[in-house]
């Protein structure tokens, strides 16, 4: 299949379905670096796979040994790991036998840790903020600069919870710091947000991918 045959059977099919084996992080394939391929994935749902495609489509990526390759809707797509050429084509057979091999709701991978419902105040965040500041490069650079901010004053309550500073002495709790983390985290999602459309789908297929290889390390 081409990208934009993936792209149309992904969006004919149940977004919220979780597949056995589906795919993430899209990237220049090493057979032949002007196509595309994406890692294989255990647990995904169908919305992470869509959100991996999509993002693939006129996006350029370095082949293993160099080169810039940019992919449009007619580059055939691959199921390969980074730097390996697997040989295994993304076919109509192939992505129909993924759809069909749901998940049970019990083996599916756990709930993405912000609720839909924290989404949506995640969002009114943002739409604040483009009401008030708009939604340049340089708005979007500045949401992106202010994780730095919140990761200092994490690590600073951090230090004041442990003592570390003998002249000031424990000056935090650790629910000061749990706090501080959470500022970290609303910012971090604010900047998703302000980036992607469907930030939910793109902080699902990262966890995915990760729990994939804890995975590999632990077996």
């Amino acid at each position: 299949m081409n990208l934009a045959e993936l792209i149309t059977a992904l969006e004919a099919a149940n977004p919220n379905q979780t597949v056995r084996h589906g795919f993430t992080h899209p990237h220049s394939y090493r057979g032949y670096y002007h196509e595309l391929a994406f890692e294989p994935a255990s647990n995904v749902t169908v919305r992470s796979m869509l959100v991996a495609a999509r993002s693939a489509l006129n996006t350029t990526y370095e082949g293993w040994k160099g080169g810039d390759y940019l992919m449009h809707e007619y580059s055939d797509c691959w199921l390969s790991e980074e730097g390996a050429a697997s040989g295994d084509t993304i076919s109509e057979l192939l992505l129909k036998l993924m759809l069909t091999e749901a998940v049970a709701p019990a083996e599916a991978a756990p709930a993405s840790p912000i609720s839909p419902g924290q989404w949506s105040t995640i969002r009114s965040l943002v739409d604040w903020l483009d009401s008030e500041n708009g939604r340049s490069q340089q708005e979007i650079t500045l949401r992106i600069l202010k994780l730095t901010e919140e990761t200092g004053e994490a690590a600073q309550a951090w230090i004041g919870a442990t003592g570390q500073n003998p002249r000031k002495g424990v000056t935090h709790t650790r629910e000061d710091v749990a706090g501080e983390l959470v500022d970290v985290i609303v910012t971090a999602a604010v900047a998703l947000t302000s980036i992607v459309d469907d930030p939910g789908a793109v902080l699902d297929a990262k966890l995915a991918k990760i729990a994939a290889r804890s995975k590999t390390v632990n077996d």
